[in-house]
């Protein structure tokens, strides 16, 4: 089942976008109010996080790369999902419609594919459906 990442990324990247703008204007009107250097270069130091963030997220956009996980699900609440990586690691991924969470059961086998940076989920294959207890 497609996970529909595509308006999940774009609301990222127009977030991402509207934050850069509002530090590089705090940070040109501290620089232009003599403020202290100790803010300036806190402001410009987030732009810059935000904009690494926001060159990462455009580059899942142009290139889709993903990576496919095989997990078991262990359990959900609202809208977190805790799964078993092959490993042993316990993983909680969240997803923004809960329909989707409802549709896994525990115990049953799934791949996961996630963008290759921002590991948001994008497509779900159910494997195997988990055993029946039937007693």
């Amino acid at each position: 089942m497609n996970l529909n990442a595509k308006s999940q990324l774009y609301t990222q990247l127009a977030l991402s976008l509207i934050a850069f703008i509002q530090i590089v204007l705090s940070f040109s009107v501290q620089l232009n109010k003599g403020g202290s250097p100790l803010v300036g270069g806190f402001f410009g130091l987030a732009g810059l996080a935000i904009l690494v963030f926001f060159l990462c997220l455009l580059i899942d956009l142009v290139s889709n790369a993903s990576i496919t996980l095989p997990l078991t699900v262990i359990s959900h609440y609202k809208h977190n999902s805790y799964m078993l990586e092959e490993n042993g690691r316990v993983k909680r991924i969240r997803f923004a419609d809960k329909e989707i969470i409802q549709g896994l059961e525990p115990g049953s086998r799934i791949l996961l594919s996630t963008l290759r940076l921002s590991r948001i989920p994008v497509h779900i294959e159910i494997v195997s459906a988990p055993p029946s207890q039937n007693a």
